[in-house]
């Protein structure tokens, strides 16, 4: 079971915290040998993390959870680490959207990001809507490389004081087990047909060929992300690779200072400056005049 999660991990592009990936690969690896795992997820901790991620109702606006490690599919990954499906989330948000009895759409975002496969299309459905209804995403407290590609479509991006945001790049990860096979008497061979076709496999040392192959779809993936960005926040490409850290991350009140994020504030000031009960003005905001008519928040209850 753990071979196939490993196999998932290294057969896709991330928009992920690199730290984050590397903890999977080496939970799972670990666990795919017999070894026991000091603070691996429990079958109880992913189940209250399904729970939390269902989408929630505060008068009109609903709150839709954007938890974990993002993949695009539920599958072995999200059932084992209590991350999230892309596919059943942007459903979800579907159907918000066709809501007439939502007024606004809040995304509650704790994610490190996760798979390239998906995330750009749903942060583009999101981005498509911008006209329909009002989302706005929060940085609730942590919205990272995939997670943040898909907040920078919302109308407005929000993050809590304590927030952090960022993470802008593309990975992927090999992991040669030639050594370790050698030490333990196995050797594998892989009869194919097609020159490339077993290119990355990781029971043999990555192959310049197949570097160059992955670096190319990575750069292709991250080159996505700045340009999905760039036009999401109302900025060029240029800006995006200057200041918005090629891969770092940054806490609130930076990320505020190079317009990475609209305002500072709580995620429950959010939903109450929604939802009519409370008066603007509590959390911290760029007047960005093209972004407050797109956006329409002040017409919103």
């Amino acid at each position: 079971m753990y071979e196939r999660v490993l196999a998932e991990l290294q057969g896709h592009a991330w928009v992920l915290r690199q730290d984050k990936l590397e903890a999977m690969v080496t939970m799972f690896a670990h666990r795919a040998s017999g070894l026991q795992v000091p603070g691996a997820v429990s079958a109880e901790a992913v189940a209250q993390a399904k729970q939390r991620s269902q989408p929630r109702r505060a008068m009109s606006v609903a709150v839709l959870p954007v938890f974990g490690v993002l993949a695009n599919r539920a599958n072995l990954l999200s059932d084992i680490s209590g991350g999230s499906s892309i596919e059943q989330l942007s459903a979800a948000y579907d159907k918000l959207v066709a809501d007439d009895t939502v007024g606004a759409i809040v995304l509650d975002i704790e994610s490190p990001g996760g798979s390239a496969a998906g995330t750009m299309e749903w942060a583009d459905k999101i981005y498509q809507a911008r006209g329909i209804k009002p989302t706005i995403a929060v940085a609730n407290a942590e919205s990272a490389s995939g997670s943040y590609w898909i907040g920078s479509a919302a109308n407005e991006f929000v993050i809590v004081p304590s927030g952090e945001v960022g993470s802008v790049g593309a990975f992927a990860v090999h992991l040669d087990k030639s050594g370790a096979n050698e030490a333990m008497g196995f050797k594998y061979t892989y009869i194919s047909y097609g020159e490339h076709k077993t290119e990355g496999n990781p029971d043999s040392p990555l192959s310049d060929t197949a570097l160059e192959h992955i670096q190319e779809h990575i750069n292709t993936i991250g080159q996505r992300f700045e340009k999905a960005v760039a036009k999401y926040r109302g900025v060029n490409v240029a800006t995006v690779r200057k200041t918005f850290g090629q891969g770092q991350m940054f806490m609130a009140e930076q990320a505020l200072e190079r317009k990475m994020v609209d305002r500072i504030d709580t995620l429950e000031n959010t939903i109450a400056r929604l939802a009519g009960t409370k008066k603007q003005g509590k959390g911290v905001r760029v007047a960005h005049a093209k972004r407050r008519l797109e956006t329409g928040l002040n017409s919103t209850t």
